[in-house]
């Protein structure tokens, strides 16, 4: 968690010193990249500690409010570099900012289902192999009880 909380803190003051010395947005797209990433990593670490196998067997509430405050850090470094679209970049840009993330965000859902949906089948398959092989291991081996009598 604080490894994202300060990779993002890091890259958006990247972002302030390329801008501070007359630089574009363009020039610091993977300080915004990053930015975005360590955002979603430090979301999905918190919603798999809240929603995982181990979220109903232990307590953890002293580490709700050190999540929380992360978040919100990473919330306000987030509107900070809106604030910056706004006033540095060209019209429309926060719009387009916001439709981008959207539409990155759904093609990144769409993704993990698949790989999930992937990884399912892939179970699958090895189940049936696997019944498969102890049918023909069974099968053996009443053929051969049969022919050793």
């Amino acid at each position: 968690m604080l490894a994202e909380l300060a990779a993002c803190n890091a890259a958006f003051m990247t972002v302030k010193s390329f801008l501070q010395n007359g630089r574009t947005l363009a020039d610091c797209a993977s300080q915004i990249g990053t930015i975005v990433a360590s955002k979603q990593a430090l979301e999905e670490k918190v919603h798999k500690k809240r929603t995982g196998f181990m979220a109903q067997l232990k307590q953890t509430q002293a580490q709700d409010l050190e999540e929380f405050l992360a978040l919100e850090k990473i919330k306000e470094t987030e509107e900070d570099l809106i604030q910056v679209m706004i006033y540095q970049g060209r019209a429309g840009l926060k719009e387009d900012w916001m439709n981008y993330q959207a539409e990155a965000r759904r093609k990144r859902k769409e993704e993990r289902l698949r790989a999930e949906r992937e990884r399912q089948e892939m179970i699958e398959a090895i189940t049936i192999a696997m019944i498969v092989l102890a049918g023909i291991a069974a099968a053996g081996a009443v053929f051969y009880f049969f022919a050793t009598q």
